[in-house]
């Protein structure tokens, strides 16, 4: 029912991910926190797969939690936030592989630590070890299968890679990488925010803070190794989404800070912030609820396939689109129906003549 499918929508994973925005992003200006936690909110991305408990939300709570123990490295550099970041980092790899590249954060925090206070090279060098280690070992804890069947690991991870022809230097070559995260944020967060997504951007070179510069490394890599990947799946950009929501948040309270210097008075600077809000929020929400009515709503391949259990008689034969016809039809048992692939079909069922 319309309980169930909200319940299943706000699962718990989505919205540690959201509180724990909101906790980070108070920690980096007075009300960046609530306006992140609004933004990653109406991200039409996070609502779509936020509908079922999947990895990618997952790896969203994981990665603003290795976040944000980069930030309080980045501040204390103590040996307590390397374990945590190192263990976060382990959980990002567990849930998707490619994630181990948020790795790089761990040191570039330790390095903007040194820098304000000059504290030893080997703290911060054990620290990193340390990070490693405690990475390596989530990890192993978490994913006991690439352990235990080694081979299979290889193979899976192989079959994930063969699309990605030509080689590494032809791929970046080609610069197809860098247009990626461009080209599908409109897609991901509605272009209204994928606009404050780009002026968050611009405040965050301006200002080059240590959370700054841990942001843009964030998005720098994620978006390197899912444009070098090169499909266009939605669902390899939600361990982003967090980031964005906080470069954008960044982006509008830059805009209201810059409104406020021209404009000398300041209601007109108000009405003019409140009103960027609202039309960056409102075609977003808008969107992001429609996501949500067509969840709620029937698929017709489910309603489909129960007329078919209780109309047609067993034994029919029924033709499929193509092979495998899970994608296309509606569900159908087959042990109790023939099905039979369409000659037009581009793929064959292995068990037809």
């Amino acid at each position: 029912g319309g309980g169930r499918d909200w319940a299943a929508r706000l699962h718990l994973p989505t919205l540690g991910a959201m509180l724990l925005v909101w906790r980070v992003g108070e920690g980096l200006g007075r009300g960046t926190g609530l306006l992140a936690l609004a933004l990653l909110a109406v991200m039409p991305a996070l609502c779509i797969h936020s509908h079922n408990l999947t990895r990618d939300t997952l790896t969203a709570l994981a990665a603003i939690a290795l976040f944000a123990c980069c930030v309080k490295l980045a501040k204390t550099g103590t040996a307590r936030w390397f374990d945590l970041a190192g263990a976060a980092a382990g959980l990002c790899v567990a849930l998707q592989y490619f994630a181990a590249v948020l790795w790089v954060l761990i040191p570039l925090a330790a390095l903007l630590w040194y820098r304000k206070e000059g504290e030893t090279k080997r703290a911060m060098v054990s620290g990193l070890i340390t990070s490693l280690i405690v990475m390596a070992a989530v990890f192993a804890l978490t994913s006991p299968y690439h352990l235990l069947r080694a081979d299979r690991f290889l193979a899976d991870f192989q079959s994930e890679t063969t699309h990605v022809g030509g080689g590494v230097l032809a791929r970046l070559g080609a610069l197809t990488w860098l247009t990626h995260l461009p080209g599908m944020l409109p897609a991901l967060v509605t272009w209204p925010v994928a606009v404050v997504v780009g002026l968050g951007l611009v405040w965050c070179f301006a200002r080059r803070e240590p959370s700054d510069w841990l942001l843009l490394a964030w998005v720098a890599v994620w978006a390197g190794v899912v444009g070098f990947d090169g499909r266009s799946y939605s669902r390899y950009y939600v361990g982003l989404l967090p980031a964005l929501a906080l470069i954008a948040a960044r982006g509008l309270l830059g805009m209201r800070a810059l409104l406020e210097r021209a404009v000398k008075l300041p209601w007109a600077a108000q009405a003019v912030s409140a009103a960027a809000l609202i039309g960056v929020l409102c075609p977003a929400g808008a969107m992001t609820l429609a996501w949500a009515e067509l969840y709620a709503t029937e698929n017709v391949r489910t309603a489909a396939g129960r007329w078919v259990a209780k109309n047609v008689p067993a034994g029919a034969r029924i033709g499929a689109t193509e092979w495998p016809w899970q994608y296309e039809m509606p569900p159908l048992d087959p042990s109790r129906f023939r099905l039979v692939v369409m000659e037009d079909s581009p793929r064959k069922s292995p068990f037809d003549p």
